[in-house]
């Protein structure tokens, strides 16, 4: 037997406004980086024409290459790895006791 929530008009229409807000937050935050993401796969020079949205025109994968290809994005990668790896290690004895981690001991 199912039990059926009686919801009177204010909470209801409240509940719709509630996910019409949720719903525009999630899109203001997602469609930027979808934007970021299509203007990475697109070529550079029709990028710069602009009209990219949310798909590349010209796919290519020439903007990860010039990146990548001088190895200095791979160090500042390990480097940010290494220093999260180490800190984690240092800052966690596997007991949380609910101090902030600034915080002397």
């Amino acid at each position: 037997m199912k039990k059926i929530l009686k919801t009177n008009p204010m909470d209801l229409a409240m509940q719709i406004l509630i996910y019409i807000i949720i719903i525009a937050l999630c899109l203001i935050i997602l469609l930027p980086c979808l934007n970021v993401l299509a203007l990475s796969f697109n070529d550079g020079k029709d990028a710069a024409r602009g009209g990219i949205w949310f798909w590349p025109r010209e796919f290519t994968l020439n903007n990860f290459k010039e990146v990548f290809k001088d190895g200095s994005i791979m160090n500042a990668y390990s480097i940010t790895l290494a220093r999260t790896g180490i800190g984690t290690f240092f800052k966690s004895d596997g007991h949380y006791d609910g101090r902030l981690c600034t915080e002397t001991v």
